[in-house]
């Protein structure tokens, strides 16, 4: 298996070494989803503007002025539109969001609201010559954030993860650390390792539940 093969498929354990290997264009991008007349990729367009917008990337001229056909300038539009509508029935509020509402006229501000009423509805409508389904794009949105929740959460349990390792790191010896796990989750020892644990890991475990131990502690650190 060759080196980059390997890499890629190390990635899906976690371990991603060309996530930012190159910058990522997301004007064009964008661009091309516009133009690929593909209604699984324009059904998607609310969360990959929500994105390129995050990653500072996205200019709204840039993009229309690259659409030569003004069939695609109206898509553009109206998956715009579209796309600021989602955010409102969803109740996502972005910073960034009056950095596209500038762009449009009041007249073009109002069709948001025209979507938002088809979405309230659940009615299927048309956006230029597509046929939007408000079921099916609110599910696509809605399970995005869901799965990006679920991500947020497991770095923070992760985090939390490695700082108590670490923690427990500078405390105990590495065969201290086994046992403390064991005890705390109730796993059976054996007799030379019940015997160490309450000759050595136990008098560990009770200083460190010493409270004014704690507060002493405490203050030491506040003092910096």
């Amino acid at each position: 298996m060759g080196n980059r093969k390997l890499l890629e498929e190390a990635g899906n354990l976690g371990f991603n070494l060309f996530e930012k290997e190159e910058p990522i264009d997301t004007n064009k991008i964008l661009y091309n989803v516009i133009t690929s007349e593909d209604i699984r990729l324009l059904e998607g367009f609310p969360i990959m503007l929500a994105n390129a917008i995050e990653l500072g990337g996205f200019h709204y001229d840039e993009i229309l002025n690259k659409l030569k056909n003004t069939k695609d300038k109206v898509i553009f539009l109206n998956i715009i539109q579209l796309s600021l509508a989602i955010y409102k029935y969803f109740r996502v509020e972005f910073d960034w969001k009056n950095t596209i509402l500038k762009y449009l006229s009041e007249k073009n501000k109002n069709k948001i609201n025209v979507y938002l009423s088809y979405l309230k509805m659940n009615r299927t409508f048309n956006v230029s010559k597509y046929q939007i389904s408000s079921e099916r794009i609110k599910n696509i949105f809605l399970n995005y954030y869901k799965k990006e929740e679920n991500k947020t959460r497991e770095v923070v349990r992760k985090q939390k993860e490695l700082s108590l390792e670490y923690a427990l790191s500078q405390i105990f010896f590495p065969k201290q650390r086994i046992l403390f796990k064991k005890k705390l989750r109730g796993e059976k020892m054996t007799k030379t390792e019940k015997e160490y644990f309450s000759r050595i890991v136990k008098k560990k475990i009770i200083a460190l539940s010493n409270s004014e131990l704690h507060d002493m502690a405490r203050k030491i650190l506040e003092q910096g």
